[in-house]
């Protein structure tokens, strides 16, 4: 059976293309898409988005260790603050062990920066009080955080 090449199979006959597209007569998308990629419009938004997913990443480098380490202090405060409590130390003996704590995380610390309370009579309540800033450099700007870590015992044992 011989067959027509511009027909199908089932004698269906596609519209003609060529010169039409669905934008309009000779208008057809492929134009289009080729008109954009030469104006760059494409590329230059995927800069942008790049751009600003590297510098949050470069800001989340910089600033999430540092809430982690006053995280950690925190729990090691509220542990010195527990033993203290427990043990009827000192609150020189405990400014220094907060000091020792504060120095390995590489904190500037300095004794004015804690302070040791405590409340009731004859046993009570322990508090540890330490306020500190940490200060974290970017090109060009340094910005300073401020923490404050509190930590409460009750003084004697069970």
């Amino acid at each position: 059976m011989w067959m027509n090449p511009s027909r199908s199979r089932h004698g269906f006959t596609p519209p003609a293309t060529e010169g039409v597209g669905a934008l309009g007569p000779n208008r057809s998308s492929d134009t289009r898409m080729r008109a954009r990629s030469e104006r760059g419009a494409g590329s230059v938004g995927c800069v942008v988005v790049l751009l600003a997913a590297l510098v949050l990443g470069y800001l989340s480098f910089k600033v999430v260790p540092v809430y982690i380490d006053s995280m950690n202090f925190d729990e090691d405060v509220a542990r010195e603050a527990s033993h203290a409590g427990a043990n009827f130390w000192a609150d020189e003996k405990i400014k220094q062990d907060v000091l020792q704590m504060g120095n390995f995380r590489n904190f500037r610390l300095t004794e004015e920066d804690i302070t040791v309370s405590r409340s009731g009579a004859g046993g009570g309540e322990l508090r540890i009080n330490v306020q500190y800033s940490i200060a974290v450099v970017f090109p060009g700007y340094v910005h300073t955080l401020h923490f404050r870590s509190r930590a409460g015992s009750i003084v004697g044992s069970f």
